[in-house]
């Protein structure tokens, strides 16, 4: 980039085209620097997070995500050999919204729960984009969590029950290094907030009970 063309202006004799070749050798200088943060932002798969650039959250693109990450960083595939895997997704409505994957592979004896995180990200060009991350637990860790979970519900019953509406009572609950809010929502509804990392996640307790539900009898039936 030219920096002095931005420090003065430019002389009064000026030709009007270099002033426009100028702009617009700007302009493709920036629309390459955005072509090039795309670009990396698509190949970005890594265990932990990656990006997509300009694009709206989409249930399709969760479980398309998903599927990708469990194939490259969870299972192990047999060169030349096919094997099955099953997916069970509780995907969230919106991004800011957790998703919940259970997956199960027979043939490796690999299953377990994937947590989806999203949220929007600004880089350092200040350009928007949304942001994601795996949460992998194998099935006894993930199995381990809901447990307690399920106690936590009951537990919390105590600490949020109060007479006096203009207080804010909350109960707060760490398992490993994930966090977990319990609060009552406007309308009495009773919401969770889960915190991992740099990410803050909507949950509610309804989505958490289902998940519990489908996470058990789906290996109850499937041993």
């Amino acid at each position: 980039m030219n920096k002095a063309y931005f420090k003065s202006s430019p002389p009064l004799y000026a030709n009007t085209n270099i002033t426009n070749m100028k702009m617009n050798t700007t302009w493709l200088q920036f629309s390459l620097i955005l072509l090039l943060f795309s670009g990396e932002l698509y190949s970005q798969i890594n265990p932990f997070e990656g990006g997509i650039l300009s694009q709206a959250y989409s249930k399709e693109l969760t479980e398309y995500r998903s599927k990708e990450f469990i194939i490259r960083e969870i299972l192990e595939v047999p060169d030349r050999s096919i094997i099955d895997l099953e997916i069970d997704a509780l995907t969230a409505s919106a991004s800011g919204e957790i998703t919940t994957i259970i997956y199960n592979c027979k043939s490796s004896n690999v299953k377990g729960l994937l947590f989806v995180f999203w949220s929007d990200r600004v880089n350092e060009f200040s350009l928007r984009y949304k942001g994601y991350s795996f949460k992998n637990l194998d099935y006894r860790v993930a199995k381990d969590l809901l447990d307690n979970l399920d106690s936590v519900l009951e537990e919390k019953k105590a600490i949020m029950s109060y007479e006096n509406e203009n207080l804010s009572k909350n109960a707060v609950y760490k398992w490993d290094d994930l966090y977990f809010l319990f609060y009552k929502g406007s309308s009495g509804s009773n919401l969770i907030r889960v915190f991992w990392n740099e990410y803050d996640a909507g949950w509610n307790q309804a989505n958490l009970k289902t998940l519990k539900r489908r996470f058990d009898k789906y290996f109850f039936t499937t041993k």
